[in-house]
């Protein structure tokens, strides 16, 4: 009788076993013999879309509906300069600058019933970062969850920064040229004092 139920007990642990795989509740199988354990990796769909998530150079997150984060890559990590286990069990809501959480908050909040983004300025201990939220409700293991795409702007206001100021020079060489149209006489001294202006609009520090 007892080697009954011990059957009917290993058989109700295979089938649960089973049934995880077949949800994709489990990444891995540990397996122990007389040589030890040995681990296999499952691998499919699933597993393909989460390397790509692990190395795409957007933040990826997912929280709960509070905002406690569950899950991270390292491109949140790197963003925030902070390791990932400070980072996983935290409020995604604390790595937003003071002057936008206000702001953030509504975001979240319409994320939480359907989807949302906009910009926020993401701040921790260590750096500041102007970020772009995409926000998209979805459901983890039959719970409400949020997914959370965060793009860095520090290049993209860089290179606007830096096209505003070729720009300005160009305004500024146009008007020189301009002005020096007007006043052009056959001395080489005007040539040269176009020069020297010019000069001034390109200084070697804005390549």
């Amino acid at each position: 009788m007892e080697n009954v139920e011990q059957l009917k007990r290993r058989l109700k642990e295979a089938e649960e076993a089973l049934s995880a795989i077949r949800d994709g509740a489990v990444d891995a199988i540990v397996t122990s013999n007389g040589e030890g354990s040995r681990v296999y990796t499952l691998t499919g769909a699933d597993y393909t879309y989460r390397k790509i998530v692990e190395q795409m150079q957007e933040g990826a997150v997912v929280t709960d509906t509070n905002g406690r984060i569950l899950y991270c890559n390292a491109s949140w990590a790197t963003m925030l300069s902070l390791p990932m286990e400070r980072i996983l069990g935290s409020s995604l809501h604390q790595y937003i600058a003071i002057h936008d959480s206000k702001k953030f908050k509504r975001l979240f909040e319409a994320g939480v019933h359907g989807k949302s983004h906009g910009e926020m300025e993401i701040s921790s201990e260590k750096k500041t970062v102007p970020g772009y939220f995409f926000i998209n409700a979805i459901e983890q293991h039959d719970k409400e969850a949020l997914s959370i795409v965060i793009s860095d702007l520090s290049l993209e206001r860089e290179n606007k920064r830096y096209r505003m100021l070729h720009d300005e020079n160009i305004g500024m060489m146009s008007q020189i040229i301009d002005d020096e149209k007007k006043r052009m006489t056959s001395s080489p001294l005007s040539h040269t004092s176009c020069a020297i202006r010019l000069r001034h609009c390109f200084p070697r520090s804005s390549y």
